[in-house]
Parts: structure tokens; C-alpha cells; sequence
């Protein structure tokens, strides 16, 4: 008989059983055997449920025991633990309820660590390749690298390079630099109104000086407040005069307070290199306050427009025939001067070509006037254009 049976659970059992057995059972007897055997079942199974809640309650209990001696009893049983304590030590008479039942086994957890024997010693030794490749492969599977990869500078802008090369040498040739800013130059335009109209003053002139070669009609603005700035009003003002109109060129000329600047916008006046820009120049000529810049910026322009210039000797304006001859005059060009003698031999505008002739610093222009005053069909034309030189009040050359 198993712990827990019943005494007579198995002789009654038996006894059913033998009732059962011999003569033929009844139907009734049959089934009084089928409940007392289910009645026996039901009884084994309830003890083994028991025991194994009574086992997972040990279990429980074991553990928390072992988590309140290391400090790690749970928030609502250490509050509990807590209130129990106040409450004991506020009332003395009271006294705590055992944390156990008698049937709980007590069961002691020891923390102590065994202390190393005596002479006891740890010997050590350098890993070798394999243990070296073992424990670097482990260390970078448990920390993984955090750290960011350095970001890399941007590069600077073609721009930016531009400027900077300007910003160290002042005098570099803006023309030489632009090799940098060969493609779709305009696009650049943006970047460079940033910068000219930044607070550092270098910057601003190294934008104006780029802006006044590759600017647009974009541009007009910009370089427009650049000239109100001492510091970039000369690179803005040979930009304003690159993009101006005829009209507005002639307009910068007689407003420009500064002789070189004025001298630089004539020339540009020349450069464009139509009839109606060498008229207006012609005009600037026949200036008496503007003649001495309007002749300088010819005879220091490096391709000058002769062939218009001279077109000009046969003006019906006399005023235009002299301002052309005295410009024509002032280039000391040997090739022109063989054109002027020509031009008188041929009798095309002879007294103002024996003007710029006897205006000419060349060897060539020189000879050719003592030639013809020598000559009876020429020396009272050569006396005419020197009479007529004094007049315009311009000291003689021959």
C-alpha cells in the first residue's frame, strides 16, 4: 500500500475484485469496481499535486531568503520587510511573525570566498601569436569600435581657391588665375556677391577683382555698391565699365575722379571697336579736359584700332578728322606712320595725316617731313597742318 492510500481502500478492492471474478459478475458488481478504482486514482493524482506544490513553495522560499541576504529582495517585498521593521521597532510589545513556516527548511548561503593558500603563487607568461589573434578577434566581437570615422574637409570651392590666391599675392594677374574657373564661369557669380560683400576687406577686393572680369549684367548691382568702398572701388568700377553700355562708359568716364581709372575706361572704349565707340572717343579727344587721358589710353593701348581711326581722316567733321589725327599721332607704331604718308601721297585727308605726322615720335614720320618740304606740291600743305597744330593748342612734336 502506497503512503497516502487509504487502509481499506486495497481490501475492499480485492474484494471486488473476487466478487468480479467468479461466477459471472453482475452488472452492478462491474460497476462498483470501475468507480472504487477511479476513486483510487483521483487520490494518487491530488498527493502528487501536492507534493509538488508544497516542493515549488520551498523553492520560492529559498529564494528570496537568498536574495534578501544579498540586497536584492524585490521593491514591493523589501517594503514590506520595511513597514514590518518600523512597525516592531516603534511597538515593542509586538513581535514579528517567523519569516518561515516550520516545514520550510532553513538553508544558509555562504558568500565567503576562499582565501589562497599559503606560497600559493600565479605564474604568467606572454601570449603567443595564435593566443594574440584569439584574443584581439575576441575583444573586437564584445566592443565593437564606437568610434566615428574623422570627417574628411571639404574641398574648397574653385572659388575659394581663387580668392585665396589673390587674398596672398594682391598683384597676381587675375587673367592667369582664372584658368582655375574655366567652366560655366557665371555659376561662380553667387559665391563671389557672398564674399564681396563679407566684412573681411582682402576678400572683398580678391571678389571684386574676379567679379570685374567674369561678372554678367548679374553683376551690375554688386559691382555698383563695391564702388562706393575705397578698398574695391577701382576693381569695381573697370567691371561696371566691362558690362556698361556706350552711353553708361562715357557717363563712368567724366564722373571717375582718378586720372589712371579714366585712362583705363578710354581704353576700354577704344577695345570695343565700332564707329559709334570711336566717335565718342574722338569726342573725349576734342575735349580739352579729358584730351590728355583720351591720348594717353591710345598710345598705351596694345592694339590700338588704326584701321577706324584712320577711316576717321575723312570725316566730314573737322572736328572729328583732327581728334582722329592727333590719336594716330600718339602711337608710336613705324607701320602707322608709313600708312599717314601714304594717306598724304594719295591726297586722303593730307592736312590732318600731315598733322598726326608731324605729331608722330617715329623715325619714319620724320623723314617723310623733310621729304616734303621740299617738295612744291607738299610744303605749303606741311606749313598748313603745322599752323593748325598750334591752334589746338598741343605742343609740336616736329
Amino acid at each position: 500500500m502506497k503512503s497516502g492510500e487509504h487502509p481499506n481502500d486495497e481490501s475492499e478492492f480485492d474484494r471486488l475484485l473476487g466478487q468480479a471474478r467468479w461466477p459471472e459478475p453482475r452488472g452492478e458488481q462491474i460497476a462498483r469496481l470501475g468507480e472504487r478504482w477511479q476513486a483510487i486514482v483521483r487520490r494518487r493524482r491530488h498527493l502528487m499535486y501536492g507534493a509538488l506544490a508544497m516542493a515549488a513553495s520551498v523553492l520560492v522560499v529559498v529564494g528570496l531568503l537568498a536574495s534578501r541576504d544579498r540586497g536584492t529582495l524585490p521593491a514591493t517585498i523589501a517594503g514590506a520587510d520595511r513597514t514590518a521593521d518600523t512597525v516592531t521597532a516603534e511597538n515593542p510589545a509586538v513581535t514579528q511573525a517567523p519569516r518561515s513556516t516550520p516545514s520550510t527548511p532553513q538553508v544558509a548561503i555562504s558568500t565567503d570566498i576562499p582565501s589562497k593558500p599559503a606560497g600559493w603563487s600565479v605564474e604568467s607568461r606572454d601570449a603567443n601569436l595564435y593566443e594574440r589573434v584569439l584574443l584581439s578577434s575576441a575583444s573586437s566581437r564584445r566592443k565593437p569600435n564606437r568610434q566615428q570615422p574623422a570627417k574628411a574637409e571639404p574641398d574648397k570651392s574653385p572659388v575659394e581657391e581663387l580668392v585665396a590666391v589673390i587674398v596672398r599675392d594682391p598683384v597676381a594677374d587675375v587673367e592667369v588665375r582664372l584658368v582655375l574657373l574655366q567652366r560655366d564661369l557665371a555659376r561662380y557669380e553667387p559665391a563671389l556677391w557672398d564674399v564681396a560683400r563679407g566684412a573681411d576687406a582682402e576678400r572683398r577686393l580678391a571678389a571684386a577683382r574676379i567679379l570685374s572680369r567674369i561678372g554678367t549684367a548679374r553683376s551690375l548691382s554688386v559691382l555698383a555698391e563695391l564702388t562706393n568702398d575705397s578698398a574695391t572701388h577701382a576693381a569695381a568700377i573697370l567691371g561696371l565699365g566691362r558690362l556698361a553700355g556706350l552711353p553708361d562708359l562715357m557717363r563712368l568716364v567724366t564722373l571717375e575722379p582718378d586720372a589712371e581709372l579714366r585712362r583705363e575706361l578710354l581704353r576700354m572704349l577704344l577695345a570695343r571697336r565700332t564707329e559709334e565707340s570711336i566717335r565718342l572717343y574722338l569726342d573725349f579727344v576734342n575735349e580739352p579736359r579729358f584730351r590728355p587721358d583720351a591720348l594717353v589710353a591710345a598710345a598705351t593701348m596694345t592694339d590700338p584700332p588704326v584701321d577706324l581711326l584712320l577711316a576717321f581722316l575723312e570725316s566730314p567733321q573737322k572736328s572729328l578728322r583732327l581728334s582722329a589725327a592727333q590719336a594716330l599721332g600718339r602711337l608710336p607704331d613705324a607701320e602707322i606712320a608709313e600708312r599717314l604718308s601714304e594717306s598724304v601721297l594719295r591726297g586722303i585727308g593730307r592736312q590732318e595725316a600731315l598733322v598726326a605726322l608731324l605729331l608722330s615720335p617715329t623715325a619714319q614720320a620724320a623723314g617723310f617731313l623733310n621729304q616734303a618740304r621740299q617738295n612744291l606740291y607738299l610744303v605749303a600743305s606741311v606749313q598748313a597742318a603745322e599752323q593748325q597744330l598750334h591752334a589746338l593748342t598741343i605742343p609740336e612734336r616736329r
